[in-house]
């Protein structure tokens, strides 16, 4: 009966130790990029047209 708990209380502690390395090395979380309008390809295309156009006016 001993053993078995000694056992449990190894299996356990090497659980919890691998749990805890993972969250070490696992560093500071980043946080989601923000998709805005800058993404959307047809955005840009225009916004490239316009800007073109106005360079194009006297």
């Amino acid at each position: 009966m001993p053993v078995l708990v000694l056992m449990l209380t190894l299996v356990l502690a090497v659980l919890v130790w691998r749990y805890a390395a993972a969250r070490k090395t696992a560093g500071p979380q980043l946080r989601p990029r923000f998709v805005g309008p800058d993404d959307d390809p047809d955005f840009l295309r225009e916004l490239s047209r316009r800007t073109r156009k106005d360079k194009d006016k006297p």
